[in-house]
């Protein structure tokens, strides 16, 4: 009978002898769904990018976690969207068939100074055009959070969810 322990990413036998490598897993998870411990480690890292605190150990401070757990947790969490580096968003929503909505959409993008590369949109059936836009972020982009809340705001449009993300 073969025992498995499990070490973080790694799978070990009784005997110690490496059998798998597991791969890691991400999600996107809601802000509200977050434990406080993870806000403050955000806290702190956004606390140090705009040099409000010039050392690890002020930020922890200054958002009152401990080194340790800032260390801890300061490679497993980031922001969705960070305005200094190009990203790529896919978002996928539903429109009611009315003239015009989607230029409205593609109208309020722009605005946010971010690039539309791909759009795929179904023949409307139950009155409904689902829509998948694919854009581009920049460092001069506007934040990608408010663009979000504005679409999700817009009259016509019945859902919204981000699709995916990469750099």
């Amino acid at each position: 009978m073969i025992k498995l322990f499990l070490r973080g990413k790694q799978t070990y036998s009784q005997e110690g002898q490496l059998i798998v490598k597991m791969k890691d897993k991400y999600y996107i998870i809601k802000d509200d769904a977050l434990p406080e411990v993870m806000h403050k480690v955000l806290f702190a890292q956004e606390l140090l990018r705009s040099e409000k605190a010039k050392t690890i150990k002020q930020a922890t401070e200054m958002a009152g976690i401990s080194r340790s757990v800032y260390y801890k947790y300061q490679d497993t969490i980031e922001p969705f969207f960070e305005h200094t580096i190009e990203q790529t968003i896919t978002i996928s929503f539903g429109l009611k068939h009315t003239p015009g909505i989607l230029s409205t959409v593609l109208n309020i993008i722009a605005t946010y100074d971010i690039n539309v590369l791909t759009i795929n949109q179904t023949i409307p059936l139950n009155n409904i055009a689902n829509v998948m836009i694919t854009m581009e972020t920049h460092p001069h982009s506007k934040d990608l959070n408010t663009l979000l809340d504005a679409l999700k705001e817009l009259k016509g449009m019945q859902h919204l969810k981000i699709i995916g993300r990469s750099r």
